[in-house]
């Protein structure tokens, strides 16, 4: 598939999103401030944006539940924790019609978009994502992400980690 590139982000799945970030800052992290996604995507997240500024964990919790966050409703009844991986994708439109013609997309693109507070006012960060369907990737959730204002995630204020990790390299996972 030409529209996935490299690893984006790995999406930690929580109930809540103010313990996850304790546990976080207790292991030398330094989270940013919460984010709320558009209404129709229902969550809320914080991040870990890491200094390589190409990567980055997610807490990622359900506020609302709507039909975008079905997969990760559905997700979070059997447990908590790593869940998913985003990769990075210049078309997430592209990305979506690859997914489909795989026999593994999820349906088209989904826009959304989260306030990023500045010291001149909030702006949006926003993204497009591509998912895959469920069970498309055993054992993880998979999307691609496309980030509109890379600008708004990768802030300089936001990239010292108190433990000196400097990227995400790699995730292993099992059962």
């Amino acid at each position: 598939m030409r529209s996935v590139g490299d690893l984006d982000h790995a999406v930690f799945l929580v109930h809540d999103l103010d313990a996850a970030e304790a546990q976080f800052t207790a292991l030398g992290f330094s989270p940013t401030p919460r984010g709320y996604h558009s209404a129709h995507m229902g969550t809320a997240n914080t991040t870990v944006v890491l200094p390589d500024r190409r990567t980055y964990f997610e807490l990622l919790a359900v506020r609302t539940p709507t039909p975008a966050n079905a997969a990760q409703r559905a997700w979070l009844a059997r447990r908590e924790g790593l869940c998913g991986l985003a990769f990075k994708t210049g078309d997430a439109h592209a990305a979506a019609a690859e997914l489909e013609r795989a026999g593994i997309g999820a349906g088209g693109a989904v826009d959304f978009a989260r306030a990023v507070e500045l010291a001149d006012g909030p702006r949006d960060a926003r993204f497009t994502v591509a998912r895959t369907s469920d069970g498309a990737t055993p054992g993880a959730w998979s999307f691609l992400c496309r980030h509109h204002t890379p600008e708004l995630v990768w802030r300089s204020d936001y990239l010292a980690q108190p433990n000196g990790a400097r990227a995400l390299v790699e995730v292993v996972g099992g059962h």
